[in-house]
């Protein structure tokens, strides 16, 4: 197996395609860092802005612009803008919150990590897989692949490794350039220290979203290399790869359904947010459902696993009738 890992990363590793796709991934994690601190500085900025102008001038401007109205009025009136003014100033702490982990050493990798397990990362891992598996069938070199080695769950299986080391590679090197951006520009631009979490607290988490992207990557090269094994085409594999996302995507707008579906255990391990809208926000928010993510992952599991045994035996199949 180590020869053919070999062989198969040297058909894959230094390929124009692969370098493109990982320069496309890593400069769109730089640029939604970019967008994301921004965003969440000026926005909490405003928002505080807005709080202390009501708290300390609203009375006196409303009985100014409206003085017939008199007090109870302005009044009234006042504590209807604070109530809202806080609820904003609330929502803009967590989304400064959210782009300050970005910000961290550990969260630069979590930053990469979210990309990488959501929308992007599939489609990076299903040009992979078509590069790998598909372009054996278009290429007409299945047939040498299959007299060396007959056995298709073989293939398939050193085919997905490799899909998955490349794609975690990048991961993490993406991460490191996130990284380099924070440390020379973006912590400069966009001050956000005030809310870093306490040390430790962002390691863990980071922890967590690096370890469920590594889950989430390594589960999507086995079905994208499977499924490429069955359709026989690199074109085939982008479309119905492609499909199987959208699919993936659905029932995001019911929180009780969305908890169970494939899509929303994807949302939960990599706690996915509608704090900004950048790579995850296909999938939805997090369902925050409070049954166990680890009982609500079994189901997804199950139709994993199942799929990918019909889906091997389907591509054997196919080969031994070819």
């Amino acid at each position: 197996m180590r020869y053919q890992l070999r062989a198969e990363a040297g058909k894959v590793l230094l390929r124009p395609l692969t370098l493109l796709l990982f320069a496309v991934m890593a400069t769109g994690c730089v640029t939604t860092a970019i967008w994301a601190q921004g965003f969440g500085s000026e926005q909490f900025a405003a928002a505080e802005s807005n709080l202390s102008r009501h708290q300390d001038h609203g009375f006196a401007d409303c009985m100014e612009l409206n003085p017939a109205l008199g007090r109870d009025y302005c009044s009234r009136m006042l504590a209807g803008n604070i109530e809202a003014a806080e609820e904003l100033f609330t929502t803009s702490e967590y989304t400064a919150e959210r782009a300050a982990l970005g910000q961290t050493i550990p969260g630069s990798a979590g930053w990469a990590a979210e990309a990488f397990a959501s929308f992007p990362g599939f489609v990076v891992i299903l040009a992979l897989a078509g590069l790998l598996m598909g372009s054996e069938f278009d290429s007409n070199t299945s047939r040498n692949l299959l007299l060396a080695e007959p056995r298709m769950g073989r293939h398939i299986l050193v085919k997905s490794m490799v899909v998955w080391l490349v794609v975690v590679l990048q991961m993490l090197t993406a991460g490191l350039i996130v990284l380099a951006f924070n440390l020379a520009i973006g912590r400069q631009q966009h001050n956000l220290s005030d809310f870093y979490p306490a040390p430790g607290d962002d390691l863990f988490r980071v922890a967590l979203l690096v370890g469920g992207a590594v889950l989430v990557t390594g589960l999507a090269s086995v079905g994208a290399v499977t499924l490429s094994a069955c359709v026989r085409s690199r074109m085939g594999t982008l479309f119905w790869g492609g499909a199987a996302i959208g699919v993936l995507a659905l029932g995001a707008g019911t929180k009780d359904v969305w908890a169970w579906l494939p899509g929303g255990v994807l949302a939960d391990t990599m706690d996915f947010q509608a704090a900004f809208a950048v790579w995850n926000v296909v999938w939805g928010p997090a369902s925050g459902s409070d049954i166990p993510l680890v009982v609500r992952c079994l189901p997804t599991l199950a139709l994993l696993g199942t799929g990918l045994a019909l889906g091997v035996r389907a591509a054997q199949h196919r080969s031994a009738t070819a």
